[in-house]
């Protein structure tokens, strides 16, 4: 018989209840991250956060629990995105408040991105070789 605490016997006379630990365990947390919620809708905002070509609003997923940075832009056609708010190259933030521009550019070394997500342009790389890479895009 499984003695897992996921385990539900099909006799209802013999339920009991999750057992206390996967709701405080640090362990269930991390697995429900992944079984769970990642691969499942999940509310984050309306349209209106973004509502017209150029806007961009900064949402965070699930905080503090899963607290992954999203982006919810409109690009210039109007296409309605969500993007990872984390720069390609070292991981800082892309927006920190909803504002209204043409790209969005990483305060850290300058890679600008268009609201549908593309990386275009960085500082100081101009003339080089294969670059961009798909792999860094």
């Amino acid at each position: 018989m499984d003695r897992s605490p996921f385990y539900i016997d099909p006799d209802i006379r013999r339920a009991k209840t999750i057992a206390t630990s996967f709701y405080t365990g640090a362990d269930y947390l991390e697995q429900s991250k992944e079984r769970i919620f990642a691969p499942s809708w999940q509310y984050i905002g309306h349209t209106g956060m973004a509502p017209e070509p150029g806007s961009y609003h900064p949402v965070t997923l699930l905080s503090p629990y899963i607290g992954e940075p999203l982006l919810l832009s409109r690009d210039k056609a109007g296409v309605l995105h969500c993007l990872s708010n984390v720069c390609t190259h070292r991981g800082n933030l892309l927006a920190w408040a909803p504002g209204k521009s043409s790209q969005l550019r990483c305060t850290y070394h300058g890679r600008i991105f268009q609201l549908d997500g593309t990386f275009t342009f960085m500082p100081e790389f101009e003339g080089v070789e294969d670059f961009p890479r798909n792999a860094i895009t």
